[in-house]
Parts: C-alpha cells; structure tokens; sequence
C-alpha cells in the first residue's frame, strides 16, 4: 500500500513510521482483529491517509510546498532552527525560496483544519 504516492522508494520505510506513530492501541482502533492481527494496522493506515487528505485539502495557495513542510517538519529529527534545514529534508523537494515563499503566501483554511482534527477519533 502506498500514502505517500510522491515519495521515491527510499523514503517509504519513513512512511511507515509515520502511519505507525498514529497507531492506538484499543478495541476500537485494531477493529476486533486482536493483537497482532493486521486489521488495526490497516484501519490505522487508512485513517492516516484520511487524515492526510483531507489536511491537504484544508491548504489553499502553495499548497504542494505547504504539505512538503509539514512532512518535513513531521519526519525532521530534531529542532528546526530556520524554515531553510526544511528543505534539506527528504521529504521536501523544494529549495528554500519556495519555502519562504509558502510561508508568506500560503493559505490555510482554519476552520475546515479545525474540523478535521476534531473528527479524529480519540484514543482509548
């Protein structure tokens, strides 16, 4: 399966570990699949993606730029210091001109962000 249609095949293990860290564990998130069953694996795959569509949709102008930052931001080890290390991410394939340029120019529809954060659910 594959979230991230934009990333090169290096990168999918990064992936990875990002829908992992929105696992809970909980009856109602491993979808009565038990432990170690896939059927939690899977629900939380696809309440990822979900997510992510959604966040996506919640950026107006510059939004490709702006979805890259938040990866990058999200998949930086350690503090970021200046928007610039943020393009030296993996994850953004932008140069630190589209970045400020996101930055200062991008719109973000803060109601419907609002909205898609509330409606996810709730860990146990």
């Amino acid at each position: 399966m594959m979230i991230f249609g934009f990333l090169p095949e290096n990168l999918k293990s990064k992936a990875v570990a990002v829908v992992f860290s929105m696992a809970w564990r909980g009856a109602d998130v491993d979808g009565g699949a038990g432990p170690g069953g896939s059927g939690g694996d899977d629900l939380a795959r696809a309440r990822l993606a979900g997510f992510r569509r959604e966040l996506y949709r919640c950026l107006g102008t510059r939004r490709d730029t702006l979805f890259e930052l938040a990866d990058a931001v999200l998949c930086k080890t350690g503090r970021v210091h200046m928007l610039a290390e943020l393009s030296l991410e993996p994850e953004c394939r932008r140069g630190h001109g589209a970045v400020y340029d996101a930055i200062s120019s991008g719109r973000v529809q803060i109601a419907r962000l609002r909205w898609a954060l509330a409606s996810l659910p709730l860990p146990a």
